[in-house]
């Protein structure tokens, strides 16, 4: 049984350990992101296009947008995930994803945050926020297709 789950940058593997800490790998089918406009949809979650994939898939555990309510409330820009929150940039993720947002895009800029990369030098480079485009709720193009479900343990 395994112990523990690392994702690796491939979307479609991860990284097992058991107890004994023998580590491998176990391919799983995951949802394939539905790209529309300058955002993709991922796990029912709108990504801006430069959001990092890989970590889409892989939030460490209460963190991102559906598990920590400062990434639900300050990492969006309309309905478009761009970011972690200040605490989950900072403590959880150590500066690896920016320094952290604190609502309607503006990044963390207290001294402390400073030596972490900004993310607007980094994976949001040359996004300007003021440009993301809410979706068009008329447009019927953007329904997602249906959700594989991916159980882990079967078979």
């Amino acid at each position: 049984m395994p112990r523990s789950f690392d994702y690796k940058y491939e979307p479609d593997m991860i990284l097992a350990s058991d107890d004994e800490g023998s580590q491998y790998e176990i391919e799983v089918e995951r949802e394939k992101p539905f790209y529309y406009k300058d955002k993709y949809l991922c796990d029912g979650v709108w990504y801006h296009e430069k959001f990092p994939l890989r970590w889409a898939y892989q939030h460490e555990e209460g963190t991102g947008p559906k598990d920590c309510e400062g990434c639900k409330q300050y990492g969006f820009v309309g309905e478009t995930f761009i970011g972690y929150c200040v605490d989950c940039a900072d403590v959880v993720y150590e500066g690896e994803c920016g320094r952290g947002f604190i609502g309607n895009g503006k990044e963390c800029n207290e001294e402390y945050a400073k030596e972490y990369i900004s993310a607007f030098r980094s994976y949001l480079r040359g996004v300007d926020v003021k440009s993301i485009q809410p979706l068009e709720s008329d447009d019927e193009s953007i329904e997602p297709l249906p959700r594989m479900e991916v159980n882990l343990f079967a078979g």
